[in-house]
């Protein structure tokens, strides 16, 4: 049913090679270990958007962190701890499954997680832990599965001030005050430094910013391409205090939580992902793989058990949280798990040496897998095999074609897990305006991105429920493609075309030999045409027309099937309030 990733005994880098294993078709069982004597509390705490290098015990100049550097000196902090994604639902989601989020199936903006995965809240309360939740965020909700396992669980809207974390902490101060039994556990999501940054005045004009929520918000839309250069350098540093504000103010009402909590209490510290300030052109997250968005923080404290001021210097992570917390709390963790047990790195044993891995499929010009091992990391390109290569910390310079060796190696590792994927690329060429509508039948569309190569006159539009993609690309543009997967993948889909509002079934070119649609709309079954070239080399057209291409998947692994994704409408307008959805 899973699908998990093993780094082989090997020596150096080029001799990586990445099996996968299939883990069965039945729900994967509650394992019911052996519980300690005392088992610890668990408090785990989302801080959502935070950037490690705009910690102060991540060395960041500014003391924005007092209360967390408290803690850190108190406990274990990992300096290198990435995400598996740079966006809110599947970062948690893995970290909650302890699985990839094309494992578990969460790398859509609107899905739901499988009940076929236990998550760790449902764990942890199947062998006695009193469960609750505080959480603020439109994909922090219990309709994408996040509830499950919480006895109690309560979710604020948007970024109303119910919701900010003085009002959490209050929450979750009374709810630590009542709960009738230990062990607990308590998992807290803070919102607040996600954008709009509007922290309260105090730390507003702590780190220089007069600037309003509102303002953030415009001047963070307003660069958020990289064809948009920053101007106004003063504007942007506030933008950035503004940032720093809402770390501050978010680290003062974690040291009032920490005060009040119980001796015997394991405290888990992470970020989901971080935030862009233009570092690779970009503001915001979710559409690159970079390490201001992938690096977060990762803090463990145990009084008594851990060690104190212990820094960890190899990769971690948050798929290995899990599988951490269930360890410390004499709970084994179930076999598909693809995170490992991180206590031997503070007690001075080396963890396996193995890739760290993070993907993202979402939003405009994005579909990436990363892989980065010891002080090298790739990141490659669903659209046309595009490759960077670089050695960390440096992350300016691309070394892909100056490091022949070490690329090819880490290029065969993300190659094998692309390979996995079942999708379709279609590909429009020429200077006339291409209206391609796909209608998954008997399926759903699980994404649809559509890549512009740094135009903006290509677009998706979504059905309903997923029930339909219509992706637009207007006169001007140079070749452009869309990447979309449906489910199940081996459902046909139907496909029709417009070139300048007429359609052309002799400009419509299935897979490779390139051969002519029948008619327009057609049926497509997905068996039979060409996998598709990016994978290789980038697509090159021949004439005008659109191209459809096809890649199965290479795994003999049962994927776990997505859950239909139904959600509310008052999920999607918050959502859109957002940003996250158009």
């Amino acid at each position: 049913m899973f699908r998990q990733f093993y780094l082989a005994s090997f020596a150096g880098i080029v001799g990586i090679a990445l099996v996968t294993i299939c883990l069965g078709k039945t729900r994967v069982p509650f394992l019911h270990g052996s519980a300690t004597p005392t088992r610890p509390n668990v408090v785990l705490i989302s801080m959502d958007t935070t950037r490690a290098d705009h910690l102060s015990c991540y060395g960041y100049p500014k003391p924005t962190t007092p209360n967390l550097d408290r803690l850190a000196a108190n406990g274990v902090r990992f300096a290198q701890a990435r995400s598996q994604a740079p966006w809110t639902l599947a970062s948690h989601m893995a970290l909650f499954t302890s699985l990839l989020p094309s494992h578990c199936r969460m790398n859509e903006q609107i899905c739901i997680l499988s009940t076929d995965i236990p998550t760790l809240p449902e764990i942890l309360h199947e062998h006695g832990y009193n469960t609750a939740a505080f959480v603020n965020n439109g994909y922090m909700n219990a309709v994408f599965g996040f509830a499950r396992g919480f006895e109690k669980w309560q979710e604020f809207p948007g970024t109303g001030p119910e919701g900010n974390c003085l009002a959490i902490t209050d929450q979750a101060v009374q709810w630590i005050e009542q709960t009738p039994s230990e062990p607990f556990m308590l998992f807290l999501h803070y919102y607040d430094p996600h954008s709009p940054f509007q922290p309260p005045d105090e730390f507003r004009q702590r780190f220089g910013s007069r600037l309003s929520g509102a303002e953030t918000a415009a001047i963070i839309d307003r660069l958020q391409s990289p064809s948009n250069p920053v101007r106004n350098v003063e504007q942007f540093r506030q933008l950035i205090g503004s940032y720093d504000g809402e770390i501050a103010w978010l680290d003062s009402q974690l040291g009032r939580l920490f005060e009040r909590l119980p001796d015997n209490t394991l405290v888990v510290v992470f970020a989901d992902h971080g935030e862009e300030f233009k570092e690779h052109g970009h503001t915001s997250h979710g559409g690159t793989l970079y390490e201001e968005v992938m690096r977060v923080p990762l803090i463990f404290r145990l009084p008594g058990v851990l060690p104190a001021n212990r820094v960890v210097d190899e990769p971690a992570m948050l798929l290995d949280v899990a599988p951490t917390i269930l360890n410390l709390c004499g709970v084994q963790p179930p076999p598909h798990y693809e995170g490992v047990d991180l206590t031997p790195a503070w007690g001075g044993t080396k963890l396996p040496e193995r890739p760290i891995l993070a993907e993202t499929v979402t939003g405009a010009e994005c579909a990436q897998k990363m892989v980065a091992l010891n002080d090298w990391k790739l990141i490659r390109s669903f659209f046309d095999g595009r490759e960077e290569l670089y050695h960390l910390p440096d992350e300016k310079t691309d070394l892909s074609q100056k490091a022949p060796a070490i690329r090819a190696s880490l290029s065969s590792l993300a190659r094998k897990w692309i390979e996995e994927d079942d999708f379709w690329m279609v590909y429009t060429h020429g200077d006339a305006e291409f209206q391609v509508s796909v209608v998954p039948q008997q399926a759903r569309v699980l994404h649809a991105v559509a890549f512009t190569e740094g135009h903006a006159n290509s677009h998706c539009e979504h059905g309903a429920q997923g029930k339909s993609e219509i992706w637009v690309s207007r006169p001007g543009s140079r070749t452009l493609g869309m990447f979309f997967q449906v489910d199940p993948p081996s459902a046909p889909v139907q496909l029709d075309v417009r070139i300048d509002g007429r359609r052309h079934p002799d400009k419509v070119f299935l897979g490779e030999p390139q051969r002519h649609a029948v008619q327009l709309p057609f049926d497509m079954s997905p068996v039979g045409l060409m996998s598709e070239p990016g994978i290789d080399h980038k697509f090159q057209a021949r004439q005008q027309g659109v191209y459809v291409f096809h890649h199965q998947s290479t795994s003999s692994a049962p994927v776990v099937k997505a859950a239909e994704a139904t959600v509310g409408d008052s999920v999607i307008r918050q959502l859109k309030s957002l940003g996250y959805l158009r």
